[in-house]
């Protein structure tokens, strides 16, 4: 018995990538979004707090 392959791969599966690319810009702008809240939120805590150390000025 033999069957036509060529047959059997007429259906392209085509798969869209555009849904996954936006989803990917997302998730990185978002990231970067959380990394420099974080950065900005630990220089502003940090900024007059000191424990017993010199400040900038007498550095």
């Amino acid at each position: 018995m033999q069957t036509n392959v060529a047959a059997h791969h007429d259906h392209d599966h085509h798969h869209d990538t555009n849904g996954n690319k936006l989803f990917g810009f997302w998730v990185y702008l978002m990231s970067d979004c959380v990394l420099f809240a974080t950065l900005f939120a630990t220089y502003a805590v940090l900024s007059s707090n000191l424990i017993a150390g010199p400040t900038g000025k007498e550095i």
